[in-house]
């Protein structure tokens, strides 16, 4: 009599399926060193697993997903120097500013709070949204699957970083607000300069004083003209009047 197993096709399905997911297994393995640590963990338990027989179709899933993080340009850090940014923020602390931020091209730089996991670090947001942060050492670190919106980003901090007086400026000539605390530029001289004056004293940054000697117009210089000397006229008439009467001011 002749027997016929029934194990072997499923074995052989087995197998196969093992196959299959070689190349997804082996990709993550050769990927795991650019994983953060957190994620290596994660990793470690799924190339074990991998081991005893072939994944689940979810655990396959974050074979996929893991190895995505570790290979996208993205997920690296990118190793530019941007501690004038930290610099900066640091400059408005020891000024007692005790909600600092910079606003550049639609995304918004501020500190993390004293206390926090990240404190020293400057978060980099556009709205609600996250998109990366700067270490206090000057290293960038784009947020998790933030994609393109966290390498355009990038892109406006490190310019900003490279030169912060110039980059202020343009912020402030574009849309008419000072780029760190928000308000519409009004003076002469800020307006000119591209931000305000006590922003440039908290943050560290040059600045004509005040918005004097700056004159937006030939008329507006006639008319101060005009009103400094109608002052000193007016005060030399009553120093000669508080003579005639006897009066010492």
């Amino acid at each position: 009599m002749q027997f016929t197993s029934t194990k072997l096709p499923y074995w052989a399905a087995i197998e196969a399926q093992i196959a299959a997911q070689l190349p997804a297994i082996d990709a993550l393995a050769e990927a795991f060193p650019a994983l953060s640590t957190k994620d290596q963990s994660f990793a470690e338990s799924l190339l074990r697993a991998s081991k005893k027989g072939p994944l689940s179709e979810k655990q396959m899933h974050w074979v996929g997903v893991l190895t995505q993080r570790a290979t996208s340009p993205v997920a690296v850090k990118e190793r530019v120097d941007l501690s004038r940014v930290v610099n900066l923020f640091t400059q408005a602390g020891r000024a007692g500013l005790k909600n600092p931020s910079i606003r550049i091209g639609g995304v918004k730089l501020s500190p993390a709070k004293v206390g926090s996991a990240n404190y020293g670090s400057v978060y980099v947001k556009a709205g609600s949204t996250y998109l990366g942060k700067i270490s206090g050492a000057g290293d960038w670190s784009p947020a998790r699957d933030a994609g393109q919106a966290a390498a355009d980003a990038f892109a406006k901090v490190q310019k900003f970083a490279c030169d912060p007086v110039s980059a202020a400026s343009a912020e402030g000539h574009a849309t008419g607000d000072c780029c760190f605390c928000g308000k519409e530029l009004s003076d002469a001289g800020s307006i000119a300069v591209g931000y305000g004056p006590i922003c440039a004293e908290n943050y560290g940054l040059p600045h004509s004083p005040a918005g004097r000697g700056l004159k937006v117009s030939v008329s507006e210089a006639q008319d101060e003209d005009y009103n400094e000397a109608e002052d000193g006229y007016g005060a030399e008439e009553r120093a000669v009047s508080a003579a005639e009467q006897n009066i010492s001011f």
